[in-house]
């Protein structure tokens, strides 16, 4: 039985430089649609404003002009600036991790363990090692593959969260999400960023045990270990929420939590029918002509 070569991939700032440059130009490409989504959602929470203020048993309320307004050039400044802002935030994590281990010596510890069992192209036979050594050389497989998961779900998460933003913030203008739907939304994407800084710090921690472990005697220690360091890289997104705020992308079932998080978190189906109860109170509103014809029906 032969073991595949662990998978060695390292999704590099330079390619999520890339990845932002390439879904900014096709931005620009739907700008039309995007100013439309603005356009629409903003003349919806005027309508919602609107319906408030008719639907107000105070009979001093006045329409909320400045609110309005003061909501939709925030959005439209932030929404300006948000390249800017992914670009820092992507910056800022990777110097973090650089200085607390670079990218090449964070793989080194078992790169180095399986180069000793393992032939010119990365592989070995399983069958050709001695029982505990074949457990150890497969546990540091597998913690390979959890990290080569772990970057490329960082890599995909970072990705969806710049390519729809203009939606995230066009919903910011409706009542039920508001200016905190973007600062949340800012915040999921420096937690995902952070999860690089975390990984590094979990193997700054670890590698000087993997080297003591050698001292040990016997492969058990070894394979301890790394167990501890596999379950360690599976919850970094739980820690980086903990840590730095945000939502727990912990596995492919806290993608679907994405979708309520942001469309659930008072969202688009509470805005609807919260819109048309409002719309539904305006005929019972004291002093609506609606209200009064209504009765004259009646009567």
């Amino acid at each position: 039985m032969i073991i595949p070569p662990m998978p060695t991939v390292n999704i590099s700032s330079d390619r999520l430089r890339s990845i932002v440059e390439l879904i900014t130009a096709k931005h620009d490409e739907m700008s039309v649609f995007i100013l439309s989504l603005f356009s629409l959602f903003f003349a919806i929470a005027i309508v919602s404003k609107y319906m408030d203020l008719i639907s107000s048993k105070d009979d001093n309320a006045i329409f909320p002009v400045r609110e309005v307004f003061f909501g939709f050039c925030f959005t439209v400044f932030i929404y300006s600036l948000f390249p800017f802002i992914v670009s820092v935030i992507l910056e800022l994590n990777n110097f973090l991790a650089d200085k607390i281990m670079l990218s090449d010596d964070s793989l080194g510890f078992y790169k180095e363990y399986i180069a000793k069992n393992a032939d010119a192209q990365g592989s070995f036979n399983f069958l050709s090692l001695d029982i505990d050594r074949a457990v150890s050389a497969v546990v540091i497989w597998l913690g390979s593959i959890i990290f080569f998961v772990l970057n490329v779900w960082r890599y995909l998460m970072l990705s969806i969260l710049f390519l729809f933003y203009p939606l995230a913030f066009s919903l910011s203008l409706l009542p039920n999400f508001g200016w905190k739907h973007i600062i949340n939304y800012i915040v999921d994407c420096n937690q995902v960023a952070f999860w690089l800084v975390l990984k590094r710090g979990i193997d700054f921690i670890f590698k000087p045990m993997f080297s003591e472990s050698a001292s040990w005697g016997g492969e058990t220690p070894y394979i301890t270990l790394m167990l501890c360091y596999i379950v360690a890289i599976i919850f970094i997104p739980t820690i980086a929420s903990k840590i730095v705020g945000g939502n727990n992308y912990n596995s492919p079932l806290a993608a679907l939590a994405f979708g309520a998080a942001y469309l659930g978190r008072g969202g688009l189906t509470g805005g609807v029918k919260n819109i048309i109860n409002k719309a539904r109170s305006v005929g019972r509103a004291p002093g609506n002509p609606l209200s009064n014809i209504s009765k004259a029906d009646k009567t």
